[in-house]
C-alpha cells in the first residue's frame, strides 16, 4: 500500500472521529435540560476542532525523524489531551488544583489506551 493511500485513509479516520466526538459532545450536552441548545452546538462545535487540531499536532509530530517519531507523538497527544482537559474543566472552575487534577487523569487513562493499544498492535 502507498504512502499516500494510508495517509489519506488515517485522514478518513480522524475525521469520523471527529465527527462522532462532536456528535457525541451534542448528543450529551442537548439532553441535559440545563444546557440550551445553542450551548450544545457550540460545544459539539469545540470538540470537533479540538479533536481536528490535536490530531493535526500528532500527525506533524509523526512526521519528523523516523526514529523518534512515536514518542514525539505519544507525547504531543498527552500534552494536548492535559490542555484541552483542563480549558474545558467546567465543573473545576473554582480552583486551579482540581482542574489540573482533572487534565493528570484524563491524560493518563488516554495514555493507558495509547499503551495498551500499542502492545495489543504489536502482538
Amino acid at each position: 500500500m502507498s504512502a499516500t493511500k494510508i495517509y489519506r485513509a488515517a485522514l478518513v479516520t480522524v475525521v469520523i472521529q471527529a465527527l462522532s466526538m462532536a456528535l457525541g459532545a451534542y448528543m450529551a450536552a442537548s439532553t441535559s435540560s440545563r444546557v440550551p441548545e445553542s450551548s450544545s452546538v457550540a460545544g459539539a462545535a469545540a470538540t470537533f476542532a479540538a479533536y481536528m487540531l490535536s490530531s493535526a499536532c500528532i500527525y506533524a509530530a509523526f512526521s519528523i525523524h523516523p526514529a523518534i517519531r512515536l514518542p514525539a507523538s505519544i507525547a504531543t497527544a498527552a500534552i494536548i489531551l492535559f490542555v484541552v482537559a483542563y480549558l474545558t474543566d467546567r465543573q473545576g472552575a473554582q480552583t486551579t488544583e482540581h482542574r489540573i487534577q482533572k487534565a493528570t487523569q484524563v491524560s493518563f487513562l488516554a495514555m493507558c489506551a495509547v499503551f495498551a493499544g500499542l502492545a495489543i498492535g504489536s502482538a
